[in-house]
């Protein structure tokens, strides 16, 4: 099973647009500390539902939470703790992917030549893995294009991309 290591705005984002828990099912999931500590604190378990479905699941162990110590490497762009320590463990899983909505994550995954992958990216993958039906995945990046901070060219890109996987099915049939 593939590992991925989130940080907050992915994880947040695919929960809010119903994915996370099949994304549970797909993947290992691992989140530093720090990115559990922004999801699910005094403050968000009050204001936010997806606190309380992210909280359920690192009780339940479908999401793992690991200690990171992220001060041992230095970071070329300016990103938040929870970036830090995502970046971090995933430096630690060399297999791993990062999962991160962050521009600048994603930058220095470049950088460090570390795997990653952005939300609307897994909805795509789930779609091409038939976890879900091309009207969910559609209905998926479109809330995301809504609630998250994509550039409108990466969202058509990624429209194009579900639209050829689906002919791409239906021409197999």
């Amino acid at each position: 099973m593939q590992l991925i290591v989130a940080d907050a705005s992915s994880l947040i984002l695919l929960t809010r647009v119903d994915l996370m828990a099949v994304v549970l099912e797909e993947f290992q999931v691992t989140i530093p500390e720090r990115v559990y500590e922004e999801c699910v604190n005094e403050e968000t378990l009050k204001r936010f539902p997806d606190a309380l479905a992210i909280q359920q699941w690192a009780q339940d162990k479908k999401l793992e939470v690991k200690k990171v110590d992220a001060s041992k490497y230095k970071f070329l762009y300016k990103v938040s703790q929870g970036e830090k320590e995502a970046i971090a463990l995933s430096l630690e899983y060399a297999e791993s992917i990062l999962l991160t909505d962050d521009g600048n994550a994603v930058k220095i995954a470049k950088y460090l030549k570390k795997a990653f992958i952005i939300s609307p990216l897994v909805v795509l993958d789930l779609y091409q893995l038939e976890k879900i039906s091309y009207e969910t995945a559609r209905r998926s990046i479109e809330r995301l294009n809504i609630i998250g901070r994509y550039l409108p060219n990466l969202i058509a890109d990624v429209f194009l991309m579900l639209d050829s996987a689906k002919t791409e099915k239906e021409r197999k049939r």
